[in-house]
Formats: structure tokens, sequence, C-alpha cells
């Protein structure tokens, strides 16, 4: 609010020089929606335990809505507050606007103290994603699923998925070893694109198969192919962009999708 009301409104208009033109503008959106699509993401982790979770049917849709709400409602609000604070070549250019803007109205020891708040906010993301994630390969392993290998089910005496969360974790790092954040986000926004899109597609044959199904996705089947035509458009303009990342992704899929049959048959 502080940045809505001093700030002067100078990046809401302007032209950034050497900015993208015609077709290229299509690659150049969808690399840029890779970071919108990171800010709302974190709202499915919590599918990720949703055995646990107290009358999932009536919980998951909430949390799953609320969490869409309020992080469309955080992210508008604050891309709000930097235009109005930040003239529009600063915001292209910076690597935590957030900072950027925090210095602009209260001098550098305010810029250090959203760079100090940054660093928790990912730390509490990565802890969040440590413990949900590995609750993932476990739920495949256990005995009746057979869609990963069994020793992903070992938990210990307090009943954690032990193993799982060292696999999460070893190839956590070693993602992190290869690379810039730049390079992994891409990466994950376009396994993100794939793999969510094969999961909505899967949908058509689902409700083919189980027309009674007991859960309904709204405005079916117009909402899932609006869906996959706008995660078709921005994966196309991803491998415009950068071949390179989509060559990579659907190498890991392939590799991951292989490790599995394999493992799965032992």
């Amino acid at each position: 609010m502080i940045a809505l009301v001093h700030g002067t409104g100078s990046g809401w208009h302007g032209v950034l020089a050497g900015a993208p033109r015609g077709a290229a503008v299509w690659g150049a959106l969808a690399v840029a929606f890779q970071s919108v699509i990171w800010t709302y993401y974190g709202y499915v982790d919590a599918a990720k335990i949703a055995e646990e979770v107290v009358d999932p049917g009536r919980t998951l849709p909430r949390v799953f809505l609320g969490g869409i709400a309020l992080a469309a409602a955080l992210y508008l609000l604050l891309n709000a507050a930097f235009f109005n604070v930040l003239p529009l070549e600063r915001v292209a250019a910076s690597n935590l606007v957030a900072a950027d803007a925090a210095t602009a109205i209260f001098g550098a020891r305010g810029g250090k103290v959203i760079a100090a708040l940054a660093l928790i906010v990912v730390l509490a993301s990565l802890n969040g994603n440590v413990f949900v994630t590995p609750r993932v390969l476990f739920g495949l392993a256990r005995e009746g699923a057979g869609l990963a290998p069994a020793a992903l089910a070992r938990v210990n005496r307090g009943g954690t998925p032990w193993v799982a969360m060292l696999v999460v974790g070893a190839v956590a790092m070693g993602l992190a070893a290869t690379g810039t954040f730049a390079d992994l986000l891409s990466l994950a926004i376009v396994l993100i694109l794939l793999i969510d899109g094969f999961v909505v597609a899967a949908l058509f044959r689902l409700r083919a198969r189980t027309p009674e199904a007991p859960f309904r996705v709204a405005f079916f089947p117009a909402l899932p192919v609006l869906f996959l035509l706008i995660y078709a458009a921005l994966f196309v303009g991803s491998a415009l962009a950068q071949p390179l990342v989509v060559v990579k992704a659907a190498a890991l899929l392939g590799a991951a999708y292989g490790v599995s049959r394999v493992a799965t048959r032992a």
C-alpha cells in the first residue's frame, strides 16, 4: 500500500529498448510466463498430502481455489506496487524487484530487509517441497500401486518415508549443481507444461470410462480444452525461444519413464 500511495506510476508507461517484435514476441511471452506459472504453482502441493487431509473431497477444492485466488490477488497487487515505484526499464533489468522497490522507497536498508525476507521465503518453500514431494514417491511405490521401486515405500519408526526423502534431496542437489536458477526454472516449467498437459488430457478418457465419477470439472469440456490450448501455446513458444530446454525436458521425461518401467518390472 505504501508503494501504491507514494509511487509516481513511472512503470506504467514506457518502451523497452530491444524489445522483441513480430513472431519473436510469442517466444518472449512464453519465457516470461515461466516465472508467472512458478509464482502460482505452489497451491498444488496440498494434493501431495491429500491422504492426510480430513474430508479431502470438501477441503481440497477450497484449498486449491482459495490458494489460486490469494496468489492471484497478491501477485497482481505486488506488480502494481512495483510498476508504481520503478520505471519499466529498471523492472525489466532487476534480479529482485521487491528489494529494488523497497530501496526506492525506504533507502538501502529497506532493500536489504526485503532481500532477507525473500531468502526466508525461499527456504520456507524448499522446506515444504522436501516434506511433501517424497509423499508422492511413497504413494507410487507402496503396496498396491507398484508404480515405483518398492524401496521408496520404506518408512522409519515415526512413519517418515526416509528413502523417498533421501532420493528427493539427492535429486534436488544434483539439479542445483547443474546450472543457474533461471535454467532450472525454465526446465521445471517446460516439464510442468508437458506433465500437467497430459494429466488434463487424460480427463477426457477417464470421463468416457467413468461418466459417473465422484468429482466433476466445472464447465467440462470447455475449461480443460482452454487449459490445453494455453499450455500448448506456451509450450510452442518455449520451443521457439528455448529449444535446448525443451529437448532436455523431453529427454528427462523419457529417461524417467524408462527407469520406472524397468524398476516396476524387476
